[in-house]
């Protein structure tokens, strides 16, 4: 490969490096924001950029805003830094819920792990969900989702789990897979290792699916153990369902979140 090649095949990379710096530091548009997490879905190097990143903050926390706020920002939901700073975040996100916007609370499925949530925290664990769509700014997911549309998540461990696994299952029990992954039918994936504190904690990459179903069930299960993917399918295959249908995962020890959604067409 020639020099100038070589340098035109890294030009997407460098632009899509320059919106995950400007989404470190809250000023990437939203319409930006989709593409660069639709692009992390499929780039190694970038999403290895963006955990050098998300390291950095970690190390210091002066060098990028607060996760929360970050998050806000880019999905178009806190378009400039709110009076009170957090505490400005934290309201929209009840005000979201009360709106029946996404802040996914638990069921406990059975006792905490060790080590305990801080004193006076809330016991369980949450689950944020955005839709990403074509054409259309990130928002947090409603009672539809747009069967064209992929998915983007952050969490806030509050039980302390070790693992999470996030998946969807339609009205003919398929199961579509968020996280971990599942590509390959030879390969059986494990839960995903996640940190273990109630701070708020986004996983970049947006997922989209082609769904068989009209109807939806989107769970997020908090876990210690390391439960693989075929060990969930075979748990969902087998549950019992309520009056409504909706699917009743007996998991000992867990925290399990659990939201409905109609898909519409894609438009």
């Amino acid at each position: 490969m020639t020099s100038s090649a070589a340098t035109a095949a890294r030009l997407p990379d460098r632009r899509y490096r320059v919106l995950i710096d400007a989404h470190f530091r809250g000023e990437v548009p939203p319409g930006d924001e989709r593409r660069m997490r639709l692009h992390l879905v499929d780039c190694a190097d970038c999403r290895a950029y963006y955990d050098r990143h998300l390291r950095l903050a970690l190390l210091d926390p002066q060098v990028a805003l607060p996760a929360n706020e970050r998050l806000a920002r880019g999905l178009g939901l806190s378009p400039r830094r709110p009076a009170g700073g957090r505490r400005g975040w934290l309201a929209l996100a009840a005000t979201a819920a009360a709106c029946a916007v996404v802040l996914l609370a638990v069921s406990r499925g059975g006792e905490r792990a060790d080590p305990q949530p801080r004193a006076g925290a809330a016991p369980g664990s949450q689950l944020l969900v955005y839709e990403v769509a074509k054409g259309r700014p990130a928002q947090p997911v409603g009672a539809e989702l747009r069967a064209d549309s992929g998915l983007a998540f952050a969490y806030a461990n509050i039980g302390h789990k070790r693992r999470l696994m996030v998946f969807a299952v339609d009205e003919g029990r398929r199961v579509y897979w968020y996280h971990p992954g599942w590509q390959n039918a030879a390969e059986d994936p494990t839960a995903l290792a996640i940190e273990r504190d109630d701070a708020l904690h986004e996983i970049p990459q947006a997922i989209a699916h082609r769904f068989a179903g009209q109807r939806l069930q989107l769970f997020g299960v908090f876990l210690d153990r390391t439960m693989s993917v075929r060990e969930m399918e075979s748990l969902v295959a087998r549950a019992p369902a309520d009056e409504r249908r909706r699917i009743q995962l007996g998991l000992a020890g867990a925290d399990v979140t659990r939201l409905d959604l109609n898909l519409v067409p894609a438009r």
